[in-house]
């Protein structure tokens, strides 16, 4: 080989190994660049998946910053935040909605004063649970309201099995869906087999739901205290006698119907109380929607819907977020690695997105909704008022109880006969016109159905004051048509706040304004008190200017049509309601006794623009009640007042109608068993049961009604009770029933008609003839003994239970001595008759057996021997006369009962109250306490009557501080008036030791005690009220009670016990009574203080003491002390004489009254007057000899005792006293006239 060659191969060689060398540099390159291109790749991937993050992150990063600073704000108020969720669980579940509230209140401000910070926007529905179970709740028919949803919490979250209140019903329908796949066993205490179903429920982890649980099985304690032990592995409670397996699924919740049901301390301790009563909210939004489902189907479907997709909306947005916290913290590596992220992410933004299109489009169509919806809102606001004011009613009295279905099957029966409204009715104008005439009537049809159903179940005069209610509510939110608060206050409350630093001139000036006397000092303090009124400012001189058509109005028989309307200011721009609201204010200063007419006249003012006369649906119409309002599951309660009995009307229905009647007589354990029998078959066949005086089982009926709910009958069956009027009659079965009330129709002749209809004609007609006139003299004394108890207290002291037992007694012990007396003859001299035995056995066996008053066996002794006399068989004898001796009543001259039930016909429907020998104006103040009733039961209805607050604390903090400004504003001139302590006057300790003191010294030691300390409490009360209005204070019991009675105008229980006084006094004319009585104790005695010799020579305002009783004994005891004279030996006697005739015992005294007569300056004595009350001028009182009593006196007058009372309402009788009264007038006509002196002739 050439060298060449050798180099040609040599360079061949190198330029190969410089190609190899190049190709693995070369794909070294290419690896490289592969490697780049990954990574940029990569990179790129993750750019993109940084992009889309980011992106998809940035609508989160706004609610994520709003969370952390958030979070860091709920952290730092974490404790207080649980503190009151741990309240709230533990004790908030027993009380309703406002008392929840009113709790978080006091809650807060405690946590506020400890330093402990909480959040003021803190929501514990929020707070405590999650909006997908709102949704689930609502599913299972839970309430849309904040009381409902907070309840589902407590039924969720307890540690002690629950006890739940539940009057609606809606919580069971609750509890029985939400555990419907657990297959929930019902049961209650009185089914027989409960032993062996809790058994099994224990064992086995059923949910068990006991119901009517008003008292507790001890059988449940073990269950209740989760008293389980443990066994080789098993887990037993000891159950009765035996041990069995405890499932760990085991569950039971305790439930009642009854509202008012009262469980122990003991019980509560141990049980989770849920208490499921319905809001006025709630309510509301049930009625509106029972409505638009009548009215507007098509728009109630709208509304559902919308609501229904609200909250599931809420829930899945707050799922989706939820989720995609969950997948960002479950990536492992690097987030931007993983792609499952970003398609998560991506597919909750697009169903985000999606949602809040479909949120958009919820809340136009709620708008769109709501702008119907708003037509009938006033409607369903109105609906949910009248129903809270039914709940009121049980303050009223203990008969009036209605439950949630009872009202609901009104709005139903309103609903259901009113014709449905299209939901097209041509254009926009027109529709409207439609909608607003429909509102019209669906509103008449309302109050009209509400009037029918709840009035029958009234008395008399609280249907009145229910009217009034029902008014108030019609007119509310319209100031035009009502009263402005202080103008309500007056109306209700009297002179709120008092004016109490106007002196007596001031009233003065009005009792002056008037010739000729006209006022009262009543009456003018009631104008001075009205004219503080803006609407009054021109009273005083409207009394002066138009003084005839003032005195027209005092002396006219319907003096609200002669109001005077130019004395109240705007007069002429006045609309019709609020000017006769404006008249009641005036009526109830000058004439009270017209006050339940003019308060008819604004009820009937108010719905004349409704439409409907209410008056109609006053009358019973028992046959209606039956068939158009009754059900088979439904019982008939017919309650009427003592002595009357409405089961003849039962008798008399069912034969008009053809129906089957089963009857028992109730009373005994026989009758227990015969009525659950009836029951029983009566359910089946469709018959009529009717259970007879079921006041005398009480205990049983609380049974009755737990065996009746849920009772299956035969549509026809009706079950009728009847009973007197009892506060035992159990609550929950007066919910349940259809309850009718009879009162007795007054008046002589109608109560003469029930006498004659109780007796078969045959025993009247019996021989001898004389027999039916002395039937007839019965009857008239027993027409005057009932209708007198309608004059209670002055026809009577107090009401005592006079029956048709003592009639029909009565008819026997006439018919023995008869028979006895005329054996077979035809008829016999009416001398002859026993009258002495009669008149004996009246008087101690019969009517008289009921008497424990000496005054009233007075008055019915006296009665007694007017009628059943020999001279009351001549003709055109006399039954009743007059205060000036004129015959007002003769009785016929024919002996039969044709014609004594002929001469009842001719007697007039209504009768003056002379002719049961009282005053005539006994009318008028008999019809003055009744207005006064009314008010006061008015007063206590919209005291009672709750406010739904919405919003957060804070906006029921600003709330509750309006209440607590008014509140102050009316106790602090209470405080300002009532004296200091050191502004009262001081006593030794000695003087109620000292020997040397006599009676009256130390019983004036003891008034000024009495009264300090009356003042000092009332005033220590009234500074802490206005010291918790200014928050510095924490809530009492005693503060709540106070509170309570300040709302409602009443007195509260531990004042009134303090001093006697009227029961039906207002909280005003309360505390104007003790401010005067704490100025007399400052003022009137300071000379007795000074010097006890100077004692007995101050006039006395007996009525003013704190303590009379003490007074009348002490001036007896000094008397006797200083005569030397034994206490027996002396008798109380009123002398009206000069001061000169007088000795240093006699005491004077003043603000005395006399009931039932006048004092003639004349005749120095005591006359009959038909004025009811008339004011006794300063007297004496002196304790005399009884053995010195001079009963014949000069100029034709004798001493005859009266009682002498504390108050008109005469509870407390102090003592009787001897006055002065002409000798032509007998004994008798004082007595039955109920003549008595009065102390306070106020309060």
């Amino acid at each position: 080989m050439t060298i060449q060659q050798q180099e040609a191969v040599e360079q061949v060689a190198e330029l190969e190994a410089a190609i190899k060398c190049y190709k693995a540099e070369y794909a070294a390159a290419i690896r490289d660049t592969e490697t780049i291109r990954a990574e940029m790749d990569v990179v790129t991937k993750r750019v993109s998946r940084a992009q889309a993050l980011l992106s998809s992150l940035e609508q989160e990063r706004v609610r994520w910053t709003a969370t952390s600073v958030s979070f860091d704000e709920q952290m730092s108020t974490l404790v207080g935040d649980n503190l009151l969720a741990a309240g709230f669980l533990t004790y908030a579940g027993t009380f309703d909605y406002k008392v929840r509230r009113s709790l978080l209140l006091d809650w807060t401000e405690t946590l506020d004063s400890m330093g402990i910070p909480y959040r003021p926007e803190l929501d514990f529905i929020s707070y405590l649970c999650r909006p997908s179970d709102q949704v689930q709740w609502r599913g299972f028919g839970l309430p849309s309201d904040d009381l409902a949803t907070q309840n589902a919490i407590l039924l969720e979250r307890f540690n002690r099995y629950p006890l739940v209140i539940d009057p609606s019903g809606q919580a069971t329908s609750f509890i029985l869906a939400k555990y419907a796949a657990q297959k929930m066993v019902q049961t209650s205490f009185l089914d027989a087999s409960f032993m062996k179903t809790l058994a099994s429920a224990i064992r086995f982890g059923t949910p068990l739901l006991v119901q009517d649980v008003e008292s507790l099985d001890p059988v449940l304690n073990p269950v209740l205290n989760k008293e389980l032990q443990k066994t080789g592995g098993r887990t037993l409670i000891r159950l009765g006698s035996e041990d069995i397996d405890f499932s760990p699924k085991f569950l039971i919740i305790l439930l009642t119907r009854n509202p008012l049901a009262k469980f122990a301390p003991d019980l509560c301790s141990r049980v989770t109380m849920v208490n499921f009563t319905v809001t006025p909210s709630s309510l509301e939004s049930q009625a509106l929607s029972a409505v638009l489902k009548a009215e507007r189907p098509d728009v109630d479907k709208r509304r559902t819907d919308v609501l229904r997709l609200q909250g599931e909306q809420s829930a899945k947005m707050r799922d989706l977020q939820d989720a995609l916290l969950s997948q960002i913290s479950a990536v492992q590596g690097a987030i931007l690695d993983d792609d499952r992220v970003i398609n998560t992410l991506e597919t909750i933004k697009a169903e985000a997105a999606e949602l809040n299109k479909e949120a958009a489009k919820t809340g136009e169509i709620l708008e769109e909704v709501k702008s119907v919806s708003n037509t009938y809102t006033a409607l369903a606001s109105a609906m949910a008022s009248v129903y809270f004011s039914l709940e009121g009613l049980s303050e009223v009295s203990f008969l009036y109880q209605y439950s949630l279905q009872f009202f609901l099957d009104i709005i139903e029966s309103v609903l259901a006969n009113a014709t449905k409204i299209s939901a097209n009715v041509g254009n926009a104008s027109t529709s409207e016109k439609v909608a607003k005439q429909r509102l019209k009537t669906l509103t008449v049809t309302f109050y009209n159905e509400v009037s029918r159903r709840v009035l029958r179940g009234l008395r008399h005069e609280d249907q009145l004051m229910f009217l009034v209610r029902l008014a108030q509510i019609a007119t509310r939110g319209q100031a035009a048509l009502g009263l402005e608060e202080n103008e309500m206050d007056f109306l209700l409350k009297g002179a709120v706040p008092l004016v109490l630093e106007s002196g007596s001139s001031t009233a003065q000036k009005f009792k002056d304004s008037l010739p000729g006397d006209v006022l009262s000092d009543s009456m003018a303090r009631q104008l001075m008190a009205l004219s503080f009124l803006p609407s009054f400012s021109g009273l005083l001189s409207s009394l002066t200017s138009s003084s005839e058509q003032w005195i027209a109005l005092l002396h006219a028989t319907e003096p609200e049509k002669l109001v005077p309307m130019v004395a109240i200011t705007g007069h002429e721009k006045l609309s019709s309601e609020r000017a006769a609201l404006l008249r009641v204010l005036v009526v109830k200063a000058l004439r009270p006794e017209r006050l339940s007419e003019t308060l008819e006249e604004y009820i009937t003012t108010v719905f004349a623009q409704e439409g409907f006369d209410w008056r109609d649906h006053s009358a019973l119409n028992l046959r209606q009640i039956v068939e158009a309002d009754s059900r088979a599951s439904t019982p008939l309660m017919l309650c009427s007042e003592s002595g009357q009995d409405a089961s003849g009307k039962v008798d008399a229905l069912s034969s008009a109608l053809g129906k089957t009647l089963l009857q028992v007589a109730m009373g005994s354990a026989e009758g227990f068993t015969e009525a659950d029998k009836l029951i029983a078959q009566a359910a089946k066949t469709g018959s009529w049961v009717l259970l007879r005086n079921v006041h005398l089982c009480t205990d049983w009926l609380s049974l009755l009604e737990k065996k009746l709910h849920g009772f299956s009958a035969h549509a026809n069956f009706r079950l009728f009770l009847t009973c007197n009027i009892h506060p035992r009659l159990p609550s929950a079965l007066l919910r349940a029933s259809e309850v009718v009330v009879f009162e007795a129709s007054t008046g002589i002749k109608a109560n003469i008609q029930r006498f004659y209809s109780s007796v078969p004609a045959a025993r009247i007609e019996r021989a001898p003839a004389e027999r039916g006139r002395l039937y007839g003299l019965l009857a008239w004394f027993n027409a005057v003994v009932h209708e007198r108890l309608r004059y209670t207290p002055l026809g009577w002291t107090k009401h005592y239970e006079f029956t048709e037992a003592d009639t029909t007694c009565s008819i026997d012990v006439i018919d023995q001595w008869v028979d006895l007396v005329a054996g077979t003859r035809a008829h016999v001299d009416p001398v002859d008759l026993p009258w002495q035995a009669l008149r004996v056995l009246l008087s101690q066996s019969l009517f008289g057996g009921r008497v424990d008053h000496q005054f009233d066996q007075a008055a019915l002794d006296s009665f007694i021997e007017s009628v059943f006399n020999a001279q009351n068989y001549a003709a055109g004898a006399v039954l009743a006369r007059d205060h000036k001796g004129q015959a007002l009543v003769t009785l016929p001259d024919a002996l039969g009962r044709q014609a004594f039930e002929a001469w009842v016909k001719t007697l007039p429907d209504s009768n003056s109250p002379s002719w049961i020998g009282l005053p005539v104006t006994a009318e008028s103040q008999l019809k003055s306490q009744a207005a006064r009733r009314v008010l006061a039961n008015l007063a206590l209805l919209q005291g009672g009557q709750e406010t739904d607050y919405a919003g957060a604390l804070e906006q029921q903090g600003q709330q509750q501080q309006l209440e607590l400004n008014n509140t102050a504003k009316l106790v602090n001139p209470w405080i300002a008036a009532l004296p200091t302590e050191d502004q009262l006057p001081v006593v030794s300790p000695d003087s109620l030791s000292s020997a040397a003191s006599l009676p009256a010294e130390r019983w004036l030691a003891r008034e000024i005690i009495r009264g300090s300390a009356v003042v000092k409490l009332v005033r220590d009360d009234l500074l802490s009220i206005s010291a918790y209005c200014k928050g510095e204070i924490k809530a009492t019991n005693n503060l709540r009670e106070l509170l309570s009675s300040l709302r409602k105008s009443t007195v509260p229980a531990r004042w009134r016990s303090q001093y006697a006084v009227r029961t039906t006094v207002t909280l005003g004319e309360w505390v104007a009574d003790l401010v005067q009585r704490a100025r007399a104790l400052t003022t009137k005695y300071t000379a007795g203080l000074q010097n006890s010799a100077e004692l007995m020579k101050c006039s006395f305002w007996v009525g003013g003491m704190f303590t009379p009783e003490a007074f009348v004994t002490a001036t007896r005891q000094q008397t006797a002390q200083l005569n030397k004279w034994s206490l027996e030996d002396v008798e109380l006697v009123l002398h009206f004489e000069s001061d000169s005739s007088h000795s240093s015992c006699d005491a004077r005294i003043e603000g005395a009254m006399l009931e039932g007569a006048q004092w003639s300056t004349a005749s120095q004595s005591i006359e009959l007057s038909e004025e009811l009350h008339c004011p006794l001028p300063a007297c004496y009182l002196r304790w005399s000899l009884k053995s010195q009593r001079t009963t014949e006196l000069n100029s034709g007058t004798r001493r005859v005792a009266f009682p002498l009372y504390l108050t008109s309402q005469r509870a407390t009788l102090v003592s009787e006293v001897l006055v002065a009264v002409p000798t032509a007038l007998p004994a008798s006509v004082w007595a039955q006239r109920g003549v008595a002196v009065i102390f306070q002739s106020s309060a």
